[in-house]
């Protein structure tokens, strides 16, 4: 598509009719109108802007956070994108005029969400057009940017930025050096009694905007983490049903939950494909997960070592009738608190991916969260 009122030094892109269906379909479990809406709207831009990165540029860019981004947009507007060692925010609006970029807070001030770039995007749904107009650095939003508390966000006024996005993109392709991130202060720490009174209170979807409902220290801290975000979106879409702590030191007494099987019951010829094992005290429990349309086999063995720890290994496999995992699907390992241990994640005609085999003493907590596009399942252990 030719855009002929299109300015040279912007970036225009067009909204295809596949885009603008998948996005709407994929945001139909937002808690409400707005935040469906706005999860469309990144939606669109995130994939629309990928797409060209990886046509017309042949980057290997990766959007951020590994959860399903649904839940990310349930509370705030926004994507993150990694392109190399630099982090790039991607900002859409529909606005029509093009007066100033304006970034919430969370994208500035919480430490692990900080970006070197943000990038403002315009969003034309009636002509099906996407235009990146112009971007900043965190360097300067923090140096420059008008702080609004009203809403919580950082705008820089349209003379401040840079207009050319053909500059970006030589910039990134010779990796110029240049200092793009504002100084950083930590954030208070939540005890996890603090972040389960949170996500009780902010979990309630007649609450319109939870990130103006408490302390910005609370709230960065809240979203900071994880599995306290995933689980206060989960909250807000209705749902709570509880993760139940499945406990692996029972299985040396032949106890099992009822959904950890014997692999051979889920998987007739997985016997051949795993790694066997010369330790007769060794357990595999296998449970079948269902993520959408697709299904999984997760296999966790255990082997009691001469100092009383536990070695565990974690593996996901497809089901009998695969012959690979999809594409994409994501294997982490979570502490008790949240914080992501090892991650993994499929490649094309992958037809199996394992966290490394680690040991830790009973009593140990961690969770397992396996994730595929929109959809994700946790799974919370006890050793």
């Amino acid at each position: 598509m030719t855009f002929l009122f299109a300015q040279p030094n912007q970036l225009w892109l067009e909204l295809s009719e596949t885009n603008l269906s998948q996005a709407w379909q994929q945001s139909h479990i937002c808690s409400s109108a707005t935040t469906r809406w706005r999860a469309y709207l990144n939606r669109l831009s995130l994939t629309c802007f990928l797409s060209y990165v990886q046509e017309e540029w042949s980057y290997r860019m990766t959007s951020w956070p590994e959860d399903p981004l649904t839940n990310l947009w349930e509370l705030v507007e926004g994507s993150t994108l990694i392109l190399g060692n630099k982090r790039i925010v991607l900002l859409p609006t529909e606005a029509m005029d093009e007066d100033e970029l304006r970034v919430p807070q969370e994208w500035i001030d919480i430490p692990e969400w900080v970006a070197d770039y943000y990038l403002a995007a315009q969003v034309n749904l009636d002509e099906q057009w996407l235009n990146i107009w112009g971007y900043t650095t965190h360097q300067k939003l923090k140096e420059i940017g008008h702080y609004n508390s009203s809403d919580r966000t950082y705008s820089l006024e349209k003379p401040f930025l840079f207009q050319d996005i053909n500059a970006f993109w030589v910039s990134q392709e010779l990796a110029l050096e240049e200092v793009t991130q504002g100084e950083i202060l930590p954030l208070t720490p939540l005890s996890s009694v603090q972040a389960e009174n949170l996500i009780e209170r902010l979990g309630n979807a007649e609450l319109k905007e939870p990130r103006l409902a408490v302390p910005f220290t609370l709230w960065g801290s809240l979203l900071a983490n994880s599995s306290w975000r995933q689980q206060l979106s989960q909250h807000r879409q209705g749902n709570t049903q509880p993760n139940v702590l499945v406990n692996l030191s029972s299985w040396f007494d032949n106890l099992f939950e009822s959904s950890w099987q014997a692999p051979e019951t889920l998987n007739l010829a997985f016997s051949s494909r795993r790694n066997t094992t010369a330790n007769t005290q060794t357990i595999q429990r296998a449970n079948l997960i269902t993520l959408g349309r697709e299904q999984v086999i997760l296999l966790v063995e255990l082997t009691p070592e001469e100092d009383g720890r536990i070695a565990i290994s974690l593996q996901l496999f497809p089901p009998s009738n695969r012959r690979y995992l999809p594409e994409m699907i994501q294997l982490t390992l979570l502490s008790e608190t949240g914080e992501v241990l090892r991650s993994v994640q499929s490649r094309t005609q992958d037809n199996a991916i394992r966290i490394p085999r680690f040991k830790c003493a009973t009593g140990f907590r961690f969770r397992l969260q396996i994730t595929l596009n929109e959809h994700c399942i946790t799974e919370d252990f006890i050793v």
